[in-house]
């Protein structure tokens, strides 16, 4: 199984995630987005890439509404892009994209083994949001109300 970063999640914590994985005895191959494709790809191609190769996972903290001309120009919001590409998604909840990169990070260390369990038994293309309950952080499921773009 191989799980994607996102360049919205934060370059230093990132790394360390991926560094850390790389350290466990946990079989996943971790990546930043950044460092496996390049700064500044536009999401329907890093995710059209991802797609071809298969098996990827993606935790990201991208899963607002794109507004403006500027956000039309680069095409539907990863929340659509991920699913009509047959990839998973791990969305950090709104609440969550504005907390510190420790606190982000620590929520995805926290809930790796689930990440894996659903990214590995579920279909592809599933959506989870990532929210804090508590002290700790729980995985809930982001059933798809809005229509798949075509790509």
């Amino acid at each position: 199984m191989k799980i994607m970063l996102d360049e919205c999640m934060p370059s230093k914590a990132s790394h360390l995630l991926v560094d850390l994985l790389k350290l466990s005895k946990v079989s996943v191959s971790a990546h930043y987005l950044e460092t496996y494709l390049g700064k500044g790809s536009l999401d329907k191609d890093w995710a059209k890439l991802l797609a071809a190769e298969g098996g990827w996972s993606v935790v990201t903290c991208d899963n607002g509404r794109a507004r403006g001309e500027r956000t039309k120009l680069k095409g539907p919001p990863l929340q659509l892009i991920l699913p009509a590409r047959g990839i998973t998604g791990f969305f950090l909840s709104a609440k969550m994209s504005q907390a510190s990169g420790f606190e982000k990070v620590r929520a995805v260390i926290y809930l790796m083994p689930e990440i894996i369990e659903r990214a590995n038994q579920t279909p592809t293309g599933e959506r989870y949001k990532i929210r804090q309950q508590g002290t700790g952080y729980t995985i809930v499921p982001w059933p798809l109300t809005e229509s798949l773009p075509t790509l």
